[in-house]
């Protein structure tokens, strides 16, 4: 990272795998209250350059079997409602790719797209970043992704 650079741009890259989808599960549940229940990744890359407004980049997910949850928060504590059950079931179905590549091998790739809340930490924006690749890589739309990742923290930090 060039920190001396007027308009703070930097690139970020990596990659990971294999391993279980849960492993994210700590990044996306106390902040996206979204659970991944099942689901093996063979291999994510992620690449994101960002300034200080904003970050851009693409996500190629390869993985199988997935399957997410919706969660809630009540009373200090992160449950599964009724409705959330519904509604996970209905986006596992008809939104989320369980697998990508897709049968026919085609591999699709997110959009990372996010807006920086300047009070906030290059560190969120990261991970506002990689949040909106990876929901819009396993079929979410794109502006629906970034909105995701942009939106408040609902759960209050640990004790």
């Amino acid at each position: 990272m060039y920190l001396l650079d007027p308009k703070g741009r930097h690139r970020v890259w990596g990659a990971f795998g294999p391993g279980p989808f849960a492993i994210l599960n700590t990044m996306t549940v106390p902040t996206r209250l979204v659970k991944f229940k099942q689901g093996a990744v063979q291999r994510i890359r992620f690449d994101l350059q960002a300034d200080r407004q904003r970050t851009t980049g693409t996500m190629r997910a390869e993985y199988s079997g997935l399957q997410l949850e919706l969660l809630g928060y009540k009373e200090d504590e992160i449950k599964k409602p009724l409705l959330k059950r519904v509604i996970s079931k209905a986006a596992n179905v008809v939104v989320i790719r369980d697998q990508n590549p897709r049968k026919r091998g085609e591999l699709v790739t997110g959009e990372m797209t996010s807006t920086r809340e300047p009070r906030f930490s290059m560190f969120t924006l990261w991970r506002q970043g990689i949040v909106s690749g990876l929901f819009h890589s396993i079929g979410v739309p794109q502006k629906l992704a970034q909105k995701l990742s942009e939106s408040k923290d609902e759960a209050p930090l640990p004790k």
